[in-house]
C-alpha cells in the first residue's frame, strides 16, 4: 500500500518468475535495520543496488529497489555476498527481502533456478525454491 499502508490498489499481474530464496543462520530485526539505515543515510537518498538491464523486461525496477540492504550489508557482509552469488547463478535480479536477512533471486526458468540453489547451499543457509503466482492461479489456489 501507500502512504502508511492504508492506501490500498490492485497490483499489476505481472508475469511469472521462479525464485531463489537464501536464508543466511542469522536474522535481523527490524528495528535494527531501520536504525543502521537511518545513521548512514542521514539527509542522503538511498543507494540504488540493482542492475536494471537484467531485469525481466516486464518487471519495473522501482518496485524492486530494497532501501534497507546496503545498510545491513555493512553490518552483515553474506548479505552481499549471496546478492553477488545469485546474480552470478544467472538471476535477473537479487535482493535482500524487506528487513532481512533472506535474500531472493528471480529467474525465468526453473532449472535457473534450481541451479542457484545448489550453488548456493551450505550447512548454515536454509534454500527455498519457488515461484510468483498470478491473479487467477492465486485465486485458484486459494480456492482450495
Amino acid at each position: 500500500g501507500l502512504e502508511h499502508g492504508d492506501l490500498l490498489f490492485q497490483l499489476v499481474d505481472y508475469p511469472p518468475v521462479w525464485v531463489t530464496i537464501v536464508v543466511p543462520a542469522f536474522g535481523v530485526s527490524t528495528a535494527d535495520a531501520y536504525s543502521w539505515l537511518d545513521r548512514a543515510r542521514g539527509s542522503k537518498p538511498a543507494p540504488r543496488d540493482h542492475d536494471k538491464s537484467r531485469l525481466p523486461i516486464d518487471w519495473p525496477t522501482y518496485e524492486l529497489r530494497n532501501d534497507l540492504q546496503a545498510a545491513v550489508a555493512r553490518r552483515h557482509p553474506e548479505v552481499r555476498r549471496i546478492v553477488t552469488a545469485l546474480r552470478r547463478a544467472g538471476a535477473s535480479h537479487a535482493s535482500m527481502t524487506g528487513s532481512g536477512s533472506a535474500v531472493f533471486g528471480l529467474f525465468e526458468r526453473r532449472d535457473g533456478a534450481a541451479y542457484a540453489a545448489e550453488v548456493l547451499k551450505t550447512r548454515s543457509r536454509t534454500i527455498i525454491l519457488t515461484r510468483t503466482v498470478g491473479r487467477r492461479e492465486y485465486h485458484r489456489l486459494a480456492a482450495k
